[in-house]
């Protein structure tokens, strides 16, 4: 399966005009942190739910003990051999996957290239996918930057860690060693699970944020949590590449998106350090870029789009990495200038 996010954008209008929010947090090898370490946190959305008509098979797949009979270089080996060759044997997913490069590469993008970087897209987010399985590979990823973080948690006021669909969503769970965040998500955090393997998948999820000391909040009507949360000078993660109101120019493109982290940081006087989570070979590491502070910017816009540019510039050296943005819960359309909400 390739590493698409099961949670909605359900709070991408719920931060004055337009935010929503995700992950990270404390790792399995620290102490438990008080309930007040995580303001605004609802602790029964870390609790276990039960997966029903989920079968012997689903359940062996889903299964951390079998991913690891075959070790972890093998295994990312084998999955670029399997995806490689369902993209050129599947006439939908290649297609699917071309059009996802489409919408991120400059339109003069020659045909040949663009299905390339397709088939690597495609490998590239079933990688990510298999370290769901692996906790171990998952807590060895490095950290690049975390002095940013330490240099804004020293001013005392709230941070927001802001970071983009790209790469391995679970890369960001092992800044749980360094600091308790607030993980802001979707309708499936309180939706009843679904069936068979989707519904594994999905608590699967809520498995490693509750193993790295997640605490968890639901995204619908959060702003007023999360501007609380702040103002304590907690720490929250949010996504910055969700459908909105704002146009902002992003890969090249007018792309119409939310500005709730720009907003909620204004509002709350609160500290912005945007993080990437880069390609190194079959791996990744986790980066971390210098604090933006609202006081440098005359307005919101001004703020948002510096926080663009910085995503921007990390992201399009290997554009193969990021999600598809035309999906369910993401952008209707993109045209070859665009990103459309409708």
């Amino acid at each position: 399966m390739a590493h698409t996010s099961p949670e909605s954008a359900t709070a991408a209008e719920q931060v004055p005009a337009s935010g929503s929010a995700d992950a990270a947090v404390e790792s399995a090898t620290t102490p438990p942190l008080p309930s007040d370490a995580f303001p605004g946190a609802d602790p029964a959305l870390t609790r276990p739910r039960p997966v029903p008509n989920a079968g012997l098979l689903a359940r062996l797949r889903d299964s951390d003990r079998v991913h690891a009979l075959l070790p972890t270089p093998l295994a990312l080996a084998a999955t670029d051999l399997v995806y490689g060759l369902a993209t050129r044997l599947l006439p939908g997913r290649r297609a699917a996957a071309e059009n996802a490069m489409r919408a991120v590469l400059p339109p003069d993008t020659p045909a040949p290239e663009i299905a390339r970087l397709a088939r690597a897209q495609v490998r590239a987010l079933a990688r990510g996918w298999e370290l769901y399985y692996r906790p171990k590979a998952l807590q060895r990823i490095p950290i690049h930057g975390l002095d940013h973080l330490a240099e804004a948690r020293a001013s005392g006021r709230g941070i927001i860690i802001s970071f983009v669909h790209y790469g391995p969503e679970m890369a960001w769970t092992i800044l749980g060693r360094h600091a308790p965040i607030v993980a802001v998500n979707g309708d499936w955090v309180t939706e009843a699970v679904p069936d068979g393997f989707a519904g594994l998948q999905v608590e699967k999820k809520r498995s490693i944020l509750r193993r790295n000391g997640f605490g968890i909040a639901y995204s619908g009507g959060s702003a007023s949590v999360l501007l609380r949360a702040l103002k304590a000078g907690g720490i929250i993660m949010l996504a910055m590449d969700l459908p909105g109101k704002r146009v902002t120019r992003y890969l090249g493109r007018d792309v119409e998106m939310v500005d709730g982290t720009a907003r909620l940081a204004g509002l709350a006087n609160a500290l912005i350090v945007p993080g990437t989570a880069l390609p190194r070979g079959r791996s990744w590491y986790l980066q971390l870029f210098p604090a933006l502070d609202p006081a440098d910017y005359p307005d919101t816009g001004a703020l948002h789009q510096a926080l663009a540019d910085v995503h921007d510039a990390a992201v399009s050296g290997a554009p193969e990495h990021l999600n598809n943005p035309i999906r369910p819960g993401m952008w209707a359309r993109a045209t070859e200038t665009a990103w459309l909400r409708t």
